[in-house]
């Protein structure tokens, strides 16, 4: 045989195929799988803790969440082996636009005029953007994105249990029934978030009772997971955070077109409708809930709804051993076109024939009244399905009349809330404009908003264009939950509340990262930036943690002079002032103080020194009105000043009348002695 042929023969064999992936050890880039564990799983701690502390939305409860997620960063930095191997650049320019965003509201104090106002929300971006670059320096496996969905999922249902308990056992569990009693909130504090984050849930694990290739155990759990948390978004009685989440199920179903939804359907909506005719009318445990009858009947729900939730995953348990058997059915894609096609035609037709019936129009004509009318029911079904706007009409105008005045960078970060009192037409008192995006516009302009879309929308188009292949529901699940997130910031204000955001910006820096069999765009990031990059997450933490260190000053130089132990309360407010001087609230317990102690004129400077950090504040103006009456000096360009930011306050109005020129020293003394400064919050 010549070298030639034997050359062809060498060629012409069959090559080994290369060992089977699973096969090989995997290096997951950490120190230990433990720690990528560890890591992935952070995003739902997080969310568990901060859902318990009214979502995160307070300032120092926001700033200890941005600790928190610099140290998470600051960790992956030390126990990663290669770090930043996943960043890519879609990755950078996303990070980018949402440090420029955060940056630009740190700036907005400049044209504002009040600094704690705009570090409030910068923290809470520092929080997302900490988040995203995290998750976006590790590279991206299915199995880590399926963890974190795990544990998003898990930490839902954590929430959603204690939320249920709070109604059904309330001897157990006591909630805060201040606010609405026939709604669901506790823990957030506030029924739409708890509504998108039992909505967000539900998505994920309605994705794990349709699988048919996730392991059994978790198909099993999703499903007996879901009457939990739909009973949970149905009690809250929140519209918007409810058609979202139908809205991204129809998106997940759609994109990921789930083989096994017959069966999530068949274990999930019977138990689901059982238990919703089961817990309504939510005024049954509301109205006394101390009272021996109402715990009886409030155990005789959480039995039924443990019923459900055992029922829903012992239907999917005994619908497992059909998976692999609809698993190995083939479908052609001819077949699946002319099903799309076919369904698509009995949609169309049923459309067609509603518009000629004129029910549609009829229909629309409705809604269109009912949501300029305003007016909604206090729950239930009707509430549900009510399109009433429910007031965010006249939010929505005054974002955009405060937008229009300054279209480039708005009013400033965090003074949505004196816009609204500036410029409402009735004595409704609201902080944020029920919509992100419009609030975005009205605070920092069209220049914030750009800042923002990019982020969000290369967020959904990273979790878009992952969805596909057989990994396409894993994918498509988060990007329906997203969906779902965005539909509903547009109505509502989610994005000041960390604990049903974060996730969010934890998927998306996953989505945005490098594949695990992708090369590593900047190898030399690895040698010389881990150092830095540590620095950057120390310094960074500080800003906040002073904050926090702050926060906890005030509230208990408020909670001394609440029980008049002024002495105290004067010294804390002062330590809180000498570490953070731009903060109003220190100056204002102590003007409090000087009050309390019938030294008025002591009140006045300290109000001056609030006022020169939050001067678009009408409070702070009524507030000095009050001192000077009180301390027998003029008064009234202070009132009408307060006037001017808020005609429609009770108390403005009235210390208006009793300041005018008729009235004489005697009226306005009486008046001053009744006056009295607004009550002290933490």
């Amino acid at each position: 045989m010549s070298a030639t042929e034997a050359a062809e023969v060498v060629l012409a064999a069959p090559r080994a195929e290369p060992a089977a992936e699973d096969a090989k050890p995997k290096d997951d880039g950490f120190a230990s799988s433990t720690a990528a564990t560890a890591l992935l799983l952070f995003p739902a701690a997080l969310t568990v803790v901060l859902s318990f502390n009214s979502g995160a939305f307070f300032p120092g409860t926001t700033a200890l969440a941005a600790v928190m997620a610099a140290a998470a960063g600051a960790c992956c930095l030390v126990l990663a082996r290669r770090p930043f191997e996943g960043v890519t650049i879609a990755g950078l320019a996303v990070a980018g636009a949402l440090a420029l965003f955060a940056g630009w509201t740190l700036l907005s104090s400049h044209w504002s005029h009040a600094p704690a106002r705009a570090l409030l929300s910068y923290d809470r971006l520092l929080v997302y953007l900490l988040t995203l670059v995290t998750f976006m320096s590790m590279k991206r496996s299915d199995a880590r994105v399926r963890t974190l969905m795990y544990g998003i999922a898990g930490a839902s249902v954590v929430v959603c249990t204690a939320a249920l308990m709070s109604r059904m056992l309330p001897h157990v569990v006591k909630p805060d029934l201040t606010s609405d009693p026939t709604r669901l909130a506790y823990p957030l504090t506030y029924w739409n978030t708890l509504g998108l984050l039992a909505g967000v849930g539900l998505i994920f694990c309605g994705h794990l009772a349709c699988s048919l290739r996730e392991p059994r155990v978790a198909r099993v759990l999703g499903a007996a997971a879901a009457p939990l948390l739909a009973i949970t978004l149905f009690l809250t009685y929140s519209r918007g955070a409810t058609w979202a989440t139908l809205m991204g199920i129809a998106a997940y179903l759609l994109i990921a077109r789930p083989r096994g939804a017959l069966f999530a359907a068949l274990a999930t909506l019977p138990p689901t409708f059982v238990a919703a005719l089961v817990v309504n009318p939510p005024s049954a445990l509301t109205d006394f809930p101390d009272a021996p009858a109402t715990i009886a009947r409030g155990q005789h729900q959480a039995l039924v709804m443990l019923g459900c939730v055992v029922a829903a995953g012992a239907i999917r348990a005994a619908l497992l051993p059909l998976d692999r058997r609809l698993d190995a059915v083939h479908v052609s894609r001819r077949s699946a076109r002319l099903a799309a096609l076919g369904a698509a035609l009995v949609v169309l037709l049923g459309i067609t024939s509603a518009v000629a019936s004129g029910a549609v129009s009829r229909t629309i004509n409705e809604k269109v009244a009912q949501f300029k009318d305003g007016k909604i029911s206090n729950g239930g079904i009707d509430r549900l399905l009510s399109a009433s706007s429910n007031g965010r009409i006249d939010h929505w105008r005054v974002a955009l009349d405060t937008y229009q005045a300054q279209p480039f960078h708005g009013a400033g970060a965090g003074t949505y809330e004196l816009a609204w009192d500036r410029g409402r037409k009735g004595t409704v008192v609201v902080q944020n404009a029920h919509s992100l995006y419009l609030e975005t516009l009205a605070e920092l302009g069209w220049s914030g908003m750009l800042m923002l879309a990019i982020t969000l929308a290369g967020i959904l188009v990273a979790l878009a264009r992952l969805a596909r292949g057989v990994r396409r529901p894993l994918y498509a699940a988060l990007f329906a939950a997203g969906f779902a997130w965005v539909l509903a910031a547009a109505v509502d204000w989610d994005w000041q509340m960390p604990a049903v955001t974060l996730w969010l910006f934890a998927a998306g820096g996953l989505a945005l990262a490098a594949g695990e069999g992708a090369r590593a765009r900047f190898p030399r990031l690895r040698s010389w930036m881990r150092i830095p990059a540590l620095a950057a997450c120390i310094l960074l933490a500080l800003a906040p943690l002073k904050v926090v260190g702050v926060e906890a000053k005030i509230n208990r130089a408020v909670d001394e002079a609440d029980v008049r132990d002024c002495r105290d309360a004067t010294a804390v407010a002062a330590s809180a002032q000498r570490d953070m001087s731009t903060l109003p609230k220190p100056a204002i317990v102590t003007a409090f103080c000087a009050v309390q102690q019938r030294h008025p004129a002591d009140a006045i400077a300290p109000l001056h020194v609030a006022l020169s950090h939050d001067p678009n504040n009408w409070q702070l103006w009524y507030d000095l009105a009050v001192v000077r009456m009180k301390a027998h000096l003029p008064a009234r360009r202070q009132i009408m000043t307060a006037y001017r930011l808020n005609a429609h306050d009770a108390n403005v109005q009235k210390a208006l009348q009793t300041l005018g020129p008729r009235k004489g020293p005697e009226a306005r003394k009486t008046a001053a002695a009744r006056a009295a400064l607004a009550p002290l919050t933490p």
